[in-house]
């Protein structure tokens, strides 16, 4: 997980360009929203920072960062598969901001 984080952050800028439409990108932050699961989730992605946060309804559910993984048991499969997408070129899982 930390070398798939350390590769996100590393893309930021393309990361950025890719989801220029579809997310809230800002000069030094990509937020996106996932409506898939039963609850809001939201995904941070922190240039500034090194890392990137998970939440589901404003509570921070993970914290992944070249140094730092933390989970909660409960959102372990849904950050793996957000890690896997956003360090794949052709992922499609992604809701557009309205």
């Amino acid at each position: 997980m930390q070398q798939k984080c350390i590769a996100i952050l590393d893309s930021f800028e393309i990361l950025k360009k890719i989801l220029k439409d579809r997310a809230v990108c800002m000069e030094d932050s990509i937020t996106i929203f996932d409506q898939v699961l039963e609850k809001p989730f939201t995904i941070r992605i922190s240039k500034k920072h090194r890392k990137i946060q998970f939440f589901s309804d404003d509570e921070e559910v993970a914290i992944v960062s070249p140094k730092t993984i933390v989970i909660d048991d409960e959102y372990k499969e849904v950050v793996e598969e957000w890690l896997n997408a956003l360090t794949s070129l052709g992922f499609k899982r992604y809701i557009p901001k309205f």
